[in-house]
């Protein structure tokens, strides 16, 4: 079995967003529970305690399989330890859709 990870990024390549690219918390969401209706298991993190909450409850509304953990995507420590406790949880991480502001 081949690791892969699919990188989806709302930011232009130099990290900069561009004007009018911004998602809202409602479109991230709306992202994560297509995935999860389309049978994907969801990993959300981020720095809003409040956003997780709200996302993994909407989710498991519906059945989706979901899990959140606080971090900061521009800590690469962050990252590292919400990628490893990711493939703790389900074995794998397959998609990775990046939707920082």
């Amino acid at each position: 079995m081949t690791n892969r990870i699919h990188i989806f990024d709302t930011t232009l390549r130099d990290g900069e967003q561009s004007p009018g690219a911004a998602l809202t918390v409602d479109e991230k969401l709306e992202i994560a529970k297509q995935l999860g209706l389309h049978g994907c298991k969801i990993a959300i993190m981020g720095r809003r305690k409040e956003f997780i909450e709200k996302a993994l409850e909407v989710l498991r509304s519906l059945n989706i399989s979901a899990v959140g953990f606080s971090g900061d995507v521009r800590s690469e420590e962050d990252t590292q330890r919400i990628v490893a406790l990711t493939v703790e949880q389900y074995g794998k991480l397959d998609t990775l859709v990046n939707s920082a502001a």
